[in-house]
This record gives C-alpha cells, structure tokens and sequence, in this order.
C-alpha cells in the first residue's frame, strides 16, 4: 500500500474548540509538508483515509510575514468531523508519501482504544 512509504507529519489530539470553531490547528513544526505558493497563505489539499476516501481541506496560515503562523484546516474539517463521528480527544495522525507527486493520508484514532 502507497501509505507504508509514507513519513508521519504530525500526530495531534483533537480539542473540545476544534469541534466547535470549524478549523483544526496543525502543529507549526508541520508547516514543511505543505508547500505554498509564494505570496500565498492558503493550499487546498487531499487526504486519503484507511478506507481510500478523499476528504478535501484547505490549509491557512496567517500569511507571510506573520510571527506566529498558526497553520490550520478550515474548508472541510466540519464534514471531517462529522461523517467520522470525531469527538474531543480523540488523535489525528497525517502522513504524506513525500514523492513527485505528494499524497496526504488521514488517520482517527479514538481517544478510548
């Protein structure tokens, strides 16, 4: 499978805000998995799941030039959260098989396994 050559990003448990506040924060030491555009502080990207579904999201910084960059998932994350049943507490693992063409995989493990 294409995700067993894959490099885990990040592993992050999902607060109470990132069920409520339509965005999910991703780590700041994450940033160098996601490429922008010079002059751009957001990426629209894929992620593939354990079953092979898509899920789409957009990825925002706060812009170049910014302090604190605080990178997160806004476009897409509530669908997320919601046709997976998300709850706070339970941990997001995102991998990338870093290749010429990258491919993000998404991963929920519940808080209670």
């Amino acid at each position: 499978m294409e995700e067993e050559k894959s490099v885990e990003i990040f592993r992050k448990t999902v607060r109470p805000t990132e069920i409520t506040n339509h965005r999910f924060v991703v780590p700041t030491e994450a940033m160098w998995a996601f490429l922008l555009q010079v002059d751009s502080n957001k990426l629209d990207i894929q992620a593939l799941d354990v079953n092979g579904k898509t899920w789409n999201f957009r990825y925002v910084t706060r812009g170049p030039g910014s302090h604190h960059p605080q990178p997160y998932f806004s476009r897409g994350w509530m669908k997320f959260v919601r046709d997976n049943s998300l709850q706070a507490g339970d941990t997001i693992v995102f991998k990338l098989r870093p290749l010429n063409d990258p491919i993000y995989f998404i991963q929920v493990v519940r808080k209670n396994c």
